[in-house]
C-alpha cells in the first residue's frame, strides 16, 4: 500500500511541475508587441472604390519576432 501512494505521489508531484513549467514557458514566450507599420508617404489619396492593393502600396508591415508581416496586412471597410 506505501508503494501505491508513494508512486501516485510522485506522478502527481511530476505532473504539476510539468504542467508549472509549461504554464512559465507559455507566459515567457508571449509577443506582446504589435507590428511596426511604415509608409512611403504620410498621406493616402484613394478613390472610395479603389483596391485594397492600391491602397496599401508603399504600406509595410515590421514585427520583431515574425520578421515581415507586410502580407498580412488587410483593409477593413
Amino acid at each position: 500500500m506505501h508503494k501505491t501512494r508513494a508512486a501516485v505521489l510522485i506522478l502527481f508531484l511530476a505532473s504539476t511541475l510539468a504542467f508549472g513549467g509549461c504554464l512559465v514557458r507559455q507566459q515567457t514566450g508571449k509577443d506582446g508587441k504589435g507590428p511596426e507599420i511604415t509608409m512611403d508617404n504620410s498621406e493616402i489619396s484613394a478613390s472610395i472604390h479603389a483596391e485594397e492593393s492600391e491602397l496599401l502600396a508603399g504600406v509595410t508591415a515590421y514585427d520583431k519576432k515574425d520578421g515581415d508581416v507586410t502580407s498580412s496586412l488587410a483593409v477593413e471597410h
